[in-house]
């Protein structure tokens, strides 16, 4: 009976972790953290803004899309400098 009770407790543990998981998709994506850097460079006008992420292993930039999507790059990388910039200025001139 106890070998019966323990695996009904160890398979409803399971259960519960793979919920969770699978509630781990609604989670904003603008607060998980990068893992890798998208190389090729997006268009300006498809970026809405972006966020300075420091707190993640992998110091990155995050850029929110005008599809409210978030795409991390590098943020020593030349295109991203420029479209920081680029965003920089249309907030500014837009306020």
């Amino acid at each position: 009976m106890a070998k019966v009770t323990f695996s009904l407790c160890a398979l409803l543990g399971l259960l519960l972790v793979f919920a969770a998981m699978g509630n781990s998709s609604k989670v904003n994506p603008r607060s998980k953290c990068c893992t890798k850097f998208q190389s090729k460079p997006l268009p300006f006008e498809n970026i809405r803004g972006y966020i300075l992420d420091r707190k993640c292993r992998l110091f990155a930039v995050k850029f929110i899309t005008i599809k409210d999507r978030s795409v991390c790059a590098d943020p020593k990388a030349q295109w991203a400098q420029d479209a920081m910039e680029f965003v920089r200025l249309n907030q500014t001139a837009s306020a």
